[in-house]
């Protein structure tokens, strides 16, 4: 009789943040730490105006008190500013003195040497995007987020949270601050007004390939490319180049402070629901497919998830995934509300980009 591999997902209900963190951080078990020198550890500032977009500091002072019981080397918080000052999202959310405490450093994302990596154009042509290559050669990444809906991806977790923040948020070669603050401003407006746009047409209209696509060329032409912009060619090429890129971005170990997740229009704009859960996994699959789970998201629907499952790079079905701590999920009191454009970012399914994941092969390499 064949045996059947599984992940762990470590996993905690309270009604304290912070024990919820560490209670499934210690029921993961051990964690391979032997002959690591330096870890990162990637949080989610997507916004400096919307705490509930962020990780909060809370989850972050149990995975640090955690980490130092049984790690003395350097520990980096690391995360972007898109288009903000640098470290204002530490600022932001009081991480400058849980660093002190632990004995962190502060890093920016994009300070680091970039290093081009290969994905796709909505016309399914090879382009380049650059990574922090820190983020990159890392031996030991930790991505702590909130689970979140999606306006692109219908859910978000620890791997996108790792993988698009360790993308080069600006032009590489110039810095032209005013064009990017005046950038900014634009894309701000425009994030917040397109959900209420489409919304407000006929499903016989928003549901046409022509309004699906809209979002992505406008993204294009009106904000200046970088490399976070440039993943954003079409439902389906977003979910393909995620997976490409989690061949060589993917976090070491995952945490998902689900004590607050944020349903309806996220990540951003979307609304509380309270799940009082923390879930941890060394497969970053598994610990997002289990937040998918929480959140009554079918990981299968997700493509990023189901493609990087059958690339090989963790696992996402049900009976592959052995719970500990608490035994089974904990099920929502009601429906979260997925994202207005949800129905449109299902059509993520292309049989272009089933062939070259056909022709990628088992997804170890970089």
């Amino acid at each position: 009789m064949s045996t059947i591999r599984t992940s762990r997902v470590a996993m905690c209900a309270g009604d304290d943040r912070s024990n919820n963190v560490r209670a499934a951080l210690e029921h993961l078990g051990d964690v391979p730490l032997q002959g690591v020198e330096r870890v990162l550890v990637k949080p989610n500032f997507v916004s400096l105006h919307r705490p509930l977009s962020a990780t909060h500091p809370d989850a972050v002072d149990a995975l640090l008190a955690w980490l130092r019981d049984r790690f003395t080397g350097e520990v980096q918080l690391i995360e972007g500013g898109a288009g903000h000052p640098r470290l204002a999202g530490f600022q932001a959310y009081g991480y400058v003195e849980l660093a002190k405490r632990y004995g962190a450093s502060l890093e920016e994302i994009g300070e680091g040497r970039p290093r081009a990596l290969a994905v796709y154009d909505r016309r399914m042509r090879a382009q380049q995007v650059f990574a922090d290559e820190r983020m990159v050669d890392s031996v030991f990444t930790v991505s702590i987020t909130p689970p979140k809906m999606h306006d692109t991806v219908i859910y978000t977790a620890s791997l996108k949270n790792l993988i698009m923040g360790s993308l080069l948020a600006g032009n590489v070669c110039v810095a032209r601050q005013v064009r990017r603050r005046l950038r900014q401003a634009a894309c701000v407006a425009w994030d917040s007004t397109w959900p209420l746009f489409i919304a407000s047409l006929p499903d016989r209209l928003k549901n046409t390939r022509f309004f699906c696509n809209l979002d992505f060329a406008l993204i294009q032409m009106f904000r200046e490319t970088d490399s976070r912009l440039a993943m954003h060619q079409s439902f389906a090429v977003m979910h393909l180049n995620l997976c490409l890129l989690a061949r060589c971005l993917r976090p070491h170990l995952s945490v998902l402070d689900a004590f607050e997740v944020m349903e309806g229009n996220g990540p951003i704009d979307g609304n509380p629901a309270r799940m009082r859960t923390a879930l941890a996994s060394t497969d970053c699959l598994a610990a997002d497919a289990c937040g998918a789970r929480l959140m009554g998201v079918d990981p299968g629907e997700v493509g990023y998830l189901r493609h990087c499952a059958r690339l090989g790079l963790g696992r996402i079905a049900a009976e592959e995934i052995e719970l500990v701590g608490t035994e089974a999920l904990p099920v929502p009191e009601r429906s979260l509300r997925r994202h207005c454009t949800y129905d449109q970012q299902l059509r993520w399914r292309d049989p272009r980009v089933e062939a070259i994941l056909a022709g990628v092969g088992d997804g170890q390499g970089t």
